[in-house]
C-alpha cells in the first residue's frame, strides 16, 4: 500500500489529537473501539503481540465517549472536510443521536462494509456480517465519482450484446408492479406500471 497522501499522527489517543491538533484536515477516518466489553489481541507480521481494552462501565458511557470524539474531530475538519466513523451500525446510530446538532445535521450517508470473512453462526436470527461506516461532511465539498474500465469477463457476462458503440445489455423499458414508473403514452402504448424512463 502506498503512503502517498497519507498523514499519520503520533498521538497516544484520539483525545490528545483533539486537544493538541490545530485542525485543518480534509478527511478523517476513525476505526474506534466498538464497545464490546472485552480485551482485543492481534499479532503483527514481525510476531509482536498487541492488545487493547474495549471495556466501559456501561454501553451508555461508551456511546457518550464516541459522541464526544465525533464532535471534537468534526471541529478539526476544514470547511469542506469529510469524517468517516467505522463502527457497527448500532454504535454509529446511537452516537449520531448524541452528537451536537451541527454534527448530526452533517450526516451524509452510511456505507455498509461487508466483513472479509463473515460468520453467520446465529441460529435464531439474521447474522450481522457488515460494519457501518458513517459519513459526515462539513459544508458542501466537491465530490467526483471515479470510473474505471469494466473487467473484461464481467463486461462479457453482464453486457451480452455489442454494436459500434460498445457492449450493452437488454432490459425491460416498463415499470414494475412494486416500483411503478413514469406515466405517459409512447407509440400508442401506456403500460400499466409506467415506463422506467422519463418522457
Amino acid at each position: 500500500m502506498s503512503d502517498v497522501g497519507t498523514f499519520r499522527l503520533g498521538f497516544s489517543s484520539v483525545e490528545d489529537l483533539i486537544e493538541s491538533s490545530p485542525g485543518g484536515y480534509d478527511l478523517i477516518y476513525i476505526d474506534p473501539p466498538f464497545g464490546l466489553q472485552r480485551e482485543l489481541h492481534m499479532t503483527e507480521a514481525d510476531g509482536t503481540k498487541k492488545s487493547f481494552q474495549d471495556s466501559w462501565s456501561s454501553y451508555d458511557e461508551y456511546i457518550d465517549w464516541l459522541a464526544r470524539v465525533l464532535n471534537g474531530l468534526f471541529d478539526l475538519l476544514k470547511k469542506d472536510g469529510w469524517l468517516y466513523s467505522h463502527n457497527n451500525f448500532e454504535g454509529n446510530a446511537l452516537a449520531l443521536g448524541r452528537v451536537d446538532e451541527k454534527v448530526r445535521n452533517s450526516f451524509y450517508t452510511n456505507i455498509s462494509w461487508m466483513r472479509s470473512h463473515p460468520k453467520n453462526n446465529i441460529s435464531i436470527g439474521w447474522g450481522n456480517i457488515v460494519d457501518s461506516i458513517m459519513v459526515l461532511r462539513k459544508g458542501k465539498p466537491y465530490f467526483e465519482v471515479e470510473h474505471s474500465a469494466l473487467d473484461p469477463t464481467y463486461a462479457a457476462n453482464s453486457f451480452g450484446h455489442e454494436d459500434e458503440r460498445g457492449r450493452y445489455a437488454l432490459a425491460p423499458a416498463t415499470g414494475e408492479k412494486s416500483r411503478p414508473g413514469h406515466q405517459f403514452e409512447y407509440n400508442g402504448w401506456s403500460p400499466t406500471f409506467g415506463w422506467r424512463y422519463s418522457e
